[in-house]
């Protein structure tokens, strides 16, 4: 099953586009095209993992009606935007966590919204929170935010991970 990840959609967050400079005229035509985007590469049997900010603080009807039009099966790792009393309401997730260790294609991944300075775990850290490619907390971390990639979900494959074993 392929595995895809991605982070800080802000789905119906306006002022988003002008603080991360995206290329949306509005919210309503981010919302779609970040929607559009998403099931342009995600197929209805794969995995996706969203690790935070899926949402501004949006209600659990909000929610559900964005996730049914997302493929895939969808796992979320709450961010600081995520409202945890309509998390725990809506029906589209798979699994709510706030950290989460995974392996994907033999490589062991820690799953956190929040980059951690100087991260030198045994696993790898994906998180998001930094919308940006630039920032990076060390050789053993990755931004999986929709902003550096083109605002898409990112297979592992395409993360330039650093080699097993160092």
């Amino acid at each position: 099953m392929k595995t895809w990840f991605t982070s800080d959609l802000h789905l119906g967050h306006r002022n988003i586009i002008g603080y991360c400079q995206r290329p949306f005229a509005n919210v309503d035509e981010m919302n779609s095209g970040l929607i559009a985007r998403w099931n342009d590469r995600v197929a209805p049997e794969y995995k996706v993992y969203v690790l935070g900010d899926f949402s501004l603080h949006g209600k659990a009807f909000q929610l559900d009606a964005w996730l049914a039009q997302l493929r895939g099966t969808k796992h979320l790792v709450r961010g600081n935007h995520d409202n945890r009393k309509a998390l725990k309401q809506c029906r589209g997730w798979a699994s709510l966590n706030e950290l989460l260790d995974v392996t994907v294609e033999e490589r062991k991944l820690r799953l956190f919204h929040y980059p951690i300075e100087d991260w030198r775990g045994p696993r790898v850290l994906l998180h998001g929170h930094r919308h940006s490619a630039e920032f990076r907390t060390g050789p053993f971390s990755r931004d999986v935010g929709v902003d550096p990639h083109g605002y898409r979900p990112i297979a592992l494959a395409d993360l330039d991970l650093p080699p097993r074993g160092e």
